[in-house]
C-alpha cells in the first residue's frame, strides 16, 4: 500500500467518485450533493489531496495492476498553521488494513511534513462514525471542542447537528499515531486493534460524514471521509 498524489490517479479517482453517487454507504460522507469533477488541487498551499493504492500481485480486469483504495484531502488554513477541515473516502466496500494505515499515515504527514499546529474536522452527530471519533481524537490526545446546531445537511433535505474535533501537535500522541499507521511495536494500523493491549471493540461505520471547520461545513455542504477501523474506529465515508 503507498499514499500518493490524487493528481498521478485524477481519471480513476473521478471515476470512482462517479461510482458512489448513489450508494446508499456514502450518504453521510456526500452531505447535500456529491461531488465528483475532476478539478484537482494544483498545489500544496491550501489543501493536500492523496489517494491510497494496493499494488496487485495479479493484473485485475478493472484496477489493472494497481487499486484505488480511497481518497484524502486536507484543507490548509496557512494564516493560521492548521488544517481545517478533513475528508476521506474509501471506495472499496471491504474493510482494508492497507487503507487504515495510510489513513493514519496521511494524517502524520499533516503534523510532521507539513508542520501544522492543530487539525480540525467534524463529524455528523448521528453517523455511524461520530463513536468512531470519539475514540480517535482521545486516543491521539485531542479534544472535542464544539458542537454546530443544524450545521450539515443531506441529499433528503434532513439537517443534522455537527460535532467538531482539534488535535493540537503540541498534545498529539505521536506513539500511537505512529502505531496506527502500522509501525513501532505491535504494529497497530487504523482499525487493526486498539492501542492498549487486551482491549478490542470493534465497531463499523458505513458512508461516514465529511468533516471540516464549522465555517466551512455550510459553504461546502460536507464533502466526506471514509475509513474502515477496527477498534479505534471504523469508518467509511466520512464527513468535512
Amino acid at each position: 500500500m503507498t499514499l500518493e498524489m490524487a493528481v498521478l490517479h485524477k481519471e480513476e479517482l473521478v471515476r470512482a467518485k462517479a461510482r458512489i453517487v448513489h450508494d446508499p454507504r456514502f450518504r453521510w460522507y456526500h452531505g447535500a450533493y456529491p461531488a465528483f469533477d475532476d478539478k484537482l488541487e494544483s498545489s500544496t498551499w491550501s489543501a493536500l489531496e492523496m489517494v491510497s493504492i494496493k499494488r496487485l500481485r495479479e493484473p485485475d480486469p478493472i484496477w489493472k495492476t494497481e487499486k484505488l483504495l480511497g481518497w484524502l484531502y486536507a484543507d490548509f488554513s496557512r494564516s493560521h498553521g492548521c488544517v481545517s477541515s478533513l475528508a476521506f473516502a474509501r471506495f472499496d466496500p471491504k474493510p482494508s488494513m492497507e487503507w487504515s494505515r495510510d489513513m493514519a499515515r496521511f494524517m502524520r504527514l499533516l503534523f510532521v511534513h507539513y508542520g501544522q499546529h492543530a487539525v480540525r474536522w467534524f463529524v455528523i452527530v448521528g453517523s455511524p462514525h461520530e463513536g468512531p471519533y470519539d475514540r480517535l481524537v482521545k486516543l491521539l490526545g485531542g479534544t472535542i471542542y464544539g458542537r454546530t446546531t443544524g450545521g450539515a445537511v443531506l441529499a433528503d433535505g434532513t439537517r443534522h447537528d455537527t460535532k467538531l474535533y482539534e488535535v493540537l501537535a503540541a498534545n498529539l500522541n505521536r506513539h500511537a499515531l505512529d502505531r496506527l499507521a502500522g509501525e513501532g511495536h505491535g504494529h497497530t494500523a487504523l482499525g487493526a486493534r486498539d492501542v492498549r493491549p487486551k482491549q478490542r471493540q470493534a465497531t463499523r461505520g458505513v458512508g461516514h460524514d465529511r468533516h471540516g471547520s464549522d465555517n466551512q461545513a455550510q459553504a461546502q455542504q460536507i464533502r466526506g471521509a471514509n475509513a474502515p477501523v477496527d477498534s479505534v474506529l471504523m469508518i467509511e465515508g466520512m464527513e468535512r
